[in-house]
């Protein structure tokens, strides 16, 4: 297995799509992951979500907009800094390390046959500054959504998502 140190969700996405890079604030980037997040939800989908927002106190206002996401997500993992402690249940934290490279990226990403996204953004904030800055990628290319989700999952050692319809889970009663 690869470092987790050097590992690279945006990287991943700018070698398969470089024309597609934006530079935005942290307010415009809050935006587009609300978006992002918003077509999860709105399809409920039934595949794993990843989210990477630095560190844990940025996932804690969106507690409830994921609490939501993972009643029909597989699993939704969150990649981050623990700076603070709070129930983490049902989300699996996979924590970071000052020294990870995903400490200074923004992610959310999904990949389902039905729809699929990648927000993945990098920090770019100079030193001194008072304004955070990122540079970032968003697309729904199904290939390179299933390419970066395989690659997170490779990495991290986390099993694949077997995709499951949209929907309501199928009633197992017997008729």
């Amino acid at each position: 297995m690869a470092s987790q140190t050097r590992f690279s969700v945006f990287k991943q996405v700018q070698t398969h799509n470089p024309r597609n890079i934006f530079s935005a604030e942290r307010p415009r980037l809050i935006h587009w992951s609300h978006y992002v997040e918003q077509i999860f939800l709105a399809q409920q989908l039934r595949t794993d979500i990843y989210v990477g927002l630095q560190y844990l106190s940025n996932f804690a206002p969106i507690l409830p907009l994921y609490s939501r996401i993972a009643q029909t997500a597989r699993r939704v993992y969150v990649f981050a800094i623990v700076d603070l402690q709070m129930d983490t249940q049902p989300f699996q934290v996979i924590p970071l390390t000052p020294q990870d490279q995903l400490v200074k990226e923004w992610f959310v990403v999904f990949a389902d046959p039905q729809e699929s996204r990648v927000l993945s953004a990098i920090e770019t904030t100079p030193p001194g500054a008072s304004t955070r800055t990122f540079d970032g990628v968003l697309t729904s290319d199904a290939g390179i959504a299933a390419h970066v989700v395989r690659q997170i999952n490779r990495q991290f050692d986390l099993s694949p998502a077997e995709h499951k319809s949209a929907g309501p889970p199928p009633d197992n009663a017997a008729g």
